[in-house]
């Protein structure tokens, strides 16, 4: 079990990112691998059942992939993910986030050129939002945590339109970059 925080958000972790950890994540997102996928479910779940030790219950919001990336995988990985943990956990689930402008593959961008990156290019889809309403409680979820900047923007997004972020559920956190 893992906590962290970014600029008073909380983070629930479950697993420390390591080469075993890495090529389940690759494989699962990548690859489509059903037995990946399990295993990355069951680390969020992992650390759901933490953050639920210390919060009450949200709706989960995957962050969003880029359009290039789904394109690509065939699938819009975090979101299957976190449907299916919703679908175990007997929750909500809702794909409220969305790209508004092109942004780079953050796999090789240091701490501050993530930040940068990702800035204000997450907004929260129009056709979504009239159905949660101001003052809904989420709980942010992504597979990796290493610098924060994906789920701090997420949360920027969301707070502006008046949802609520009570923290973050991760499968893995990686060593922090620089």
């Amino acid at each position: 079990m893992y906590r962290s925080e970014f600029d008073s958000l909380k983070i629930y972790s479950a697993v420390l990112y390591s080469p075993v950890a890495k090529r389940i994540i690759l494989s699962a997102k990548e690859n489509g691998i059903k037995a990946a996928d399990e295993l990355v479910i069951d680390a969020l779940s992992y650390s759901l059942h933490l953050l639920l030790r210390d919060f009450e219950m949200g709706i989960l919001v995957p962050a969003p992939s880029r359009k290039s990336s789904n394109r690509k995988r065939g699938r819009d990985f975090l979101s299957v993910i976190t449907h299916a943990l919703a679908r175990n956990e007997s929750l909500d689930c809702a794909d409220l986030l969305i790209h508004t402008r092109k942004v780079r593959d953050q796999s090789k961008l240091n701490a501050h050129q993530r930040h940068e990156n990702i800035y204000e290019a997450l907004a929260i889809d129009r056709n979504k939002l009239r159905s949660l309403g101001v003052g809904t409680d989420v709980i942010l979820v992504d597979d990796l945590l290493t610098t924060g900047a994906t789920l701090l923007e997420a949360r920027r997004a969301l707070e502006v339109r008046g949802i609520r972020v009570i923290a973050a559920i991760t499968a893995c956190l990686s060593p922090p970059l620089r």
